[in-house]
């Protein structure tokens, strides 16, 4: 069944919704990973290669079994562009927000959904059109958060525990973010961006109690395991690659991964630049189901290029007063321009009445008081006030490092 719950024109009634694929979800998604794998190494312009035809073909029909076909959608969603369109100074285009329960469903990239019958060739592809972001939504209430009085703090960790995972450009993406953030006005009043030094779990701790972090970014691996549940159902559960700390690599979960960052009591976006962290129980969708207001994740491994290229542009746009969402946008377009088949790899996971727009307030200004030159300025003695004592962040460190350990034992 499929169904708008809430649009500009109001919700629709339940639609029978079809499986418009011969192969199951699994064959399926298998095929469009392969498609993106093989279709980066060929930097095609011009002709449609095989590999992003296969892409399209897929969001293809899963547009038109959604948004044509089930005819009680369709008419919602076309009904909720016109009334956008129609007012285009009050409204800068339509959140589609994607719930899908089924986790054979979610697996799947809805990112390249795709709409053939569009006239205007730069609105096919709806993820790359800022008229129409998509982005994937959780139902619970997101948390009200105050403006961001600059800087926007901003905590970034490379994880590269070395052994059997692949040794990786990190410094690259590094330099691309610390390079696009350089290229704003008053980049050092508007953002303080930070590196954990190391890549443990108690190294990012130190980290989060050391400061009033609004952003994390995770640069390394992921993966998905195998996962039965206590009433046998399987599936897959995503995963990140830390170190242990003892030259080796370490699989933290998504729910560990929730509970080390909600540490961070103002954190509003993860982004995890690395391979299937928002692929099914990903860690991506569990840090928004945790409370976080939104995170962004990779569905598919993901090229170091397209990584770099993404990061620059995400933050250049963050920063610069666009919306997460449109931020991501921009993100794509710069992936899409590169390689054809990587640029829907990025997700978006947002909760309700999340405010994806980060207000970064710049600091005010004190004005100077000068005195009058006709008259003497008195020298004023002043009786030095003891400081008051600082906040001890150690024993605040240590209790918070104590009591995520007695969660994680192995961490």
């Amino acid at each position: 069944m499929a169904q708008v719950m809430r649009s500009p024109i109001g919700a629709s009634d339940p639609a029978v919704w079809k499986w418009p694929f011969e192969q199951s979800h699994r064959e399926l998604r298998l095929e469009l990973e392969n498609a993106i794998l093989r279709g980066r190494l060929r930097n095609s312009r011009g002709a449609v290669s095989p590999h992003e035809k296969k892409l399209r073909d897929f969001g293809g029909d899963m547009f038109k079994s959604v948004f044509t076909d089930a005819e009680p959608i369709a008419r919602r969603f076309n009904g909720s562009l016109e009334f956008v369109d129609n007012q285009p100074g009050q409204f800068e285009g339509l959140r589609v927000k994607l719930m899908v329960e089924p986790p054979e469903l979610a697996v799947l990239p809805w990112e390249y959904v795709f709409d053939e019958t569009s006239r205007d060739p730069a609105r096919t592809y709806i993820s790359l059109s800022s008229r129409s972001p998509l982005v994937r939504f959780h139902e619970a209430t997101a948390r009200a958060f105050q403006a961001i009085t600059a800087p926007l703090n901003v905590l970034g960790m490379i994880a590269d525990p070395g052994g059997e995972w692949e040794k990786l450009d990190f410094d690259k993406e590094k330099h691309g973010i610390e390079t696009a953030i350089d290229k704003i006005e008053n980049s050092k009043q508007m953002v303080n961006l930070r590196w954990v030094n190391g890549h443990t779990v108690d190294d990012l701790l130190d980290m989060l109690t050391q400061g009033d972090w609004h952003v994390f970014h995770f640069i390394g691996h992921g993966g998905t395991d195998p996962v039965i549940d206590d009433d046998g159902t399987r599936h897959t559960e995503g995963y990140l690659v830390f170190g242990d700390g003892k030259g080796g690599a370490k699989k933290i979960t998504p729910t560990q991964l929730a509970r080390i960052l909600r540490t961070a009591g103002h954190l509003r976006l993860a982004v995890l630049n690395c391979c299937d962290s928002g692929c099914g129980a990903s860690p991506g969708e569990a840090l928004v189901r945790s409370g976080i207001a939104a995170s962004v994740a990779m569905q598919f491994p993901v090229s170091n290029e397209a990584a770099v290229s993404f990061a620059s542009r995400f933050y250049n746009a963050l920063v610069t007063g666009q919306t997460v969402e449109k931020a991501l946008t921009i993100g794509r377009v710069a992936m899409q321009v590169e390689n054809p088949v990587e640029w829907g790899i990025p997700v978006l996971f947002t909760r309700m009445g999340a405010d994806l727009f980060f207000d970064v307030k710049r600091p005010p200004h004190p004005v100077p008081v000068e005195p009058t030159p006709s008259r003497p300025v008195p020298l004023l003695a002043v009786t030095p006030q003891p400081a008051p004592p600082k906040e001890d962040h150690d024993a605040r460190r240590r209790n918070a490092q104590a009591a995520l350990r007695r969660l994680l034992p192995n961490a």
